[in-house]
């Protein structure tokens, strides 16, 4: 992981210097290529450990995400169906919810609606207090 991010760091500081440096014309083409590849392979290197994916035999692949938000860290699960690349179907998240204080699972039972059906409240805060 602090190799990933050494080299993370390196891509990083390559892009910037010569998203800035005055470059020859016939040679623009070829650097600005370059920049765009790491640009890409940094986002690809970020985002690796941020999802975890298993096929299954109904051709169905299972995917587990990490949320964004630095408030409400927790992990999306949801399935894309067969030929599907990606998918926003929620199936279900398990967070910490920090305006509520509490971990808790929601649970998407219809998957044309964007609202959870169901929620369970696993630990809160003052749960924490009272050990």
């Amino acid at each position: 992981m602090e190799n990933k991010q050494k080299l993370l760091d390196q891509i990083t500081e390559r892009i910037k210097y010569w998203r800035n440096q005055p470059v020859d014309r016939m040679i623009f083409d070829e650097v600005s290529k370059t920049v765009d590849l790491l640009e890409e392979i940094a986002e690809h290197l970020k985002q690796q450990n941020k999802t975890l994916k298993t096929d299954t035999p109904i051709g169905a692949e299972i995917v587990a995400e990490v949320a964004t938000d630095v408030n409400f860290p927790g992990i999306y699960l949801f399935y894309n169906k067969p030929g599907e690349e990606y998918s926003d179907r929620n199936t279900a998240l398990l967070e910490w919810n920090d305006i509520k204080k509490q971990l808790r699972l929601c649970v998407w039972g219809d998957e044309n609606s964007e609202d959870f059906t169901h929620e369970f409240v696993l630990n809160t805060e003052s749960d924490r207090e009272d050990e």
